[in-house]
């Protein structure tokens, strides 16, 4: 057994120095002294070889990239480079953070910002959080080869810009007792699959998804087969599992917007290329732009989405196929409380007295623990309940976590505060709140909890606060301030302004000149009608000025502008060649004629003749092929 004695990048006794040192099969653990300290990188970590890292859950040392501004490199990449084996490897008991994979999705550079796994790999009693990834796997990455567990871990806070901001399960992948919240999925239509991207053979077990986006389809999960044009079919079961307060945004392409808590999506009509079987699992409270939406199936083919019985089912257009023994649907409200710490490693959402979801399900994997594992049965008065969480355990001393959290406060199902008609000034309760402002120049600030905030008529000032708000002006001159998490901001008519401030936030300023600032984190930015100004901030954004003329700033992190005929000729301010990109809609680059004009550059659509946009003081000579991703 070797032993990291230091907090160094490298050298002896750095973690990096151990796992080049390590024989195959070694075990690697940390001094206790280094327990609640950070490591921090200067370059990934390579795995290539049977190994354990063995760290200290309740102590754990955490393991940090440094994100955007420390380059561009995930924490973990474990991968033998031998495709006809499996090297197998354990990482127990560390926070992985920091990781920005950014690169060619044809590479896998780009995927899976925690961890890229090309092997056999089991991740337990771990926090993956803060990762990014420019392609797929935000946390992370099971690649078609690899096999992957995830056990007793939280996922969360971490971003992709396409498929999996959680989780990307491409290969076998198994995920039991834990958590996936706060992922998000950004690129515009294509961020598939906010919590967990299911492309293979996926098992969630007795774990919760909970409070993830995708700005495509599937806000907690996303399932689809690989290509219409391979031999390969995707297997999902889904068994004792929360999938809620999920959410899938509503963009202006593709089909996005669908499944808030579950969506599959058939690339083809061929039977049996895509099943997903769920069995006594929770799926409701999850939502997309136009109000409460669960489970949906796009292209569905004879079992695409299957019942094993005793679900509890919101809405969506696969309700029908919940019709098996002891499945509930059309339950809108399922009786939850919010996610928090509530005994185990991992968070959870209790169940509520009187829910629909107590002794109503089953247990077809002959579990004894809830998710929440050792002292919280899996079954009392003789039948399970309904989810990851069983009701009526006695709640001990909760376990200690990276991120402990305060008790659960039961929240009412929210109900609509209505304005006057006249100027009102109305504040939230720090529950989840439904305000509708009326006529009039209203200000509303829903302050805590996950808030819907209706302007309506008039020049109306909309604060979110905490929680993941959605915040809908309608018509007049009105100003959107998002908060703090992940918010969607709706300008609708009128010269709006928009300010995401923090958390990955969708923004559309709709209808005339509206100013839209991303703020923090990696957002996106739809200009509608209108001459707009936009500014993505920090972090990894999306830009799409829309119709007219726009301005665009990318500002710092690795930003992507959308191009598509019939769009005005944006301006571009800050393009940097090799960081940031374009996304085609429509289009390839072949279509696209790139101009040197004075010392801009501009490019055009060369069919048409068409400017699609001016890069500012760009070289033409530097933009080729590689700037463009085709959407």
């Amino acid at each position: 057994m070797a032993t990291v004695t230091n907090l160094n990048d490298s050298g002896a006794g750095s973690l990096r120095q151990a796992i080049i040192d390590a024989a195959a099969g070694e075990t690697i653990n940390f001094d206790p002294s280094l327990g609640g300290q950070t490591i921090a990188l200067a370059s990934e970590l390579l795995i290539d070889k049977n190994l354990t890292i063995d760290g200290d859950e309740t102590n754990p040392v955490t393991i940090d990239a440094g994100g955007n501004a420390n380059g561009q490199f995930r924490v973990f990449n474990v991968d033998d480079g031998n495709a006809n084996n499996q090297a197998t490897v354990t990482i127990d008991g560390v926070n992985i953070t920091g990781g920005f994979a950014f690169g060619s999705n044809a590479t896998n550079a780009g995927d899976g910002g925690g961890i890229f796994n090309n092997e056999n790999i089991t991740v337990s009693n771990a926090v993956i959080t803060g990762n990014t990834a420019s392609g797929d796997g935000g946390g992370f990455y099971n690649n078609d080869l690899g096999t992957a567990n995830i056990i007793n871990t939280t996922i969360s806070s971490n971003e992709a810009n396409y498929n999996g901001g959680g989780v990307m399960a491409f290969g076998n992948t198994t995920i039991a007792n834990s958590t996936i919240n706060n992922n998000s999925a950004l690129a515009v239509g294509t961020g598939d699959g906010g919590g967990v991207a299911i492309f293979g053979t996926t098992q969630i077990n007795q774990s919760t998804i909970s409070g993830n986006t995708a700005n495509g389809q599937g806000g907690g999960v996303y399932v689809t087969a690989n290509n219409p044009n391979l031999n390969h079919f995707t297997t999902a079961t889904i068994a004792n599992s929360t999938i809620t307060n999920n959410f899938a945004q509503t963009p202006t392409l593709n089909n996005g917007g669908t499944g808030g808590g579950l969506a599959s999506f058939a690339l083809d009509s061929t039977p049996n290329k895509i099943a997903t079987t769920v069995t006594s699992t929770i799926i409701s409270g999850n939502r997309n732009n136009t109000g409460a939406n669960d489970v949906d199936e796009l292209r569905a083919t004879s079992n695409s989405i299957q019942s094993g019985g005793n679900n509890l089912i919101g809405t969506g257009n696969a309700n029908s196929r919940f019709s098996a023994t002891g499945d509930q649907t059309g339950v809108t409200s399922p009786g939850l409380d919010p996610l928090a710490d509530n005994g185990g490693p991992t968070q959870t959402h209790a169940l509520q007295a009187g829910s629909a979801a107590i002794n109503a399900g089953s247990n077809p994997l002959g579990l004894t623990t809830d998710q929440r594992g050792t002292g919280f049965q899996r079954v009392i008065n003789g039948v399970a309940d309904i989810g990851a969480f069983e009701f009526g355990n006695s709640t001990p001393t909760p376990t200690p976590t990276p991120t402990p959290t305060p008790g659960p406060t039961p929240t009412p199902t929210p109900s609509t505060i209505f304005g006057t008609g006249a100027d009102d000034n109305i504040n939230g309760n720090g529950q989840d709140n439904i305000i509708d402002g009326l006529a009039g120049d209203d200000e509303i600030n829903g302050r805590g909890g996950n808030d819907q905030l209706f302007g309506r008529s008039g020049n109306d000032t909309l604060i979110g606060g905490g929680g993941l708000d959605t915040l809908d002006a309608g018509p007049g001159n009105d100003s959107l301030s998002g908060g703090g998490a992940s918010d969607t901001l709706l300008g609708f008519g009128g010269n709006d302004t928009l300010n995401g401030d923090s958390g990955s936030d969708f923004l559309d300023g709709g209808a005339n000149r509206d100013i839209i600032n991303g703020g923090a984190n990696m957002d996106t930015l739809l200009g509608g009608g209108g001459i707009d100004t936009m500014d993505g901030g920090d972090g990894r954004d999306t830009l799409d000025g829309g119709l007219s003329a726009d301005n665009l700033t990318g500002g710092t992190g690795a930003d992507s502008f959308l191009l598509r005929s019939g769009d005005g000729n944006d301006l571009i301010t800050d393009y940097t060649d090799g960081i940031d990109n374009f996304l085609l809609d429509g289009l390839t680059f072949s279509d696209v004629t790139v101009i040197q004009s004075g010392a801009n550059t501009i490019l055009q659509e060369t069919a048409t003749s068409q400017n699609l946009a001016t890069l500012a003081s760009v070289a033409a000579v530097n933009i080729d092929s590689g700037d463009f991703v085709v959407i």
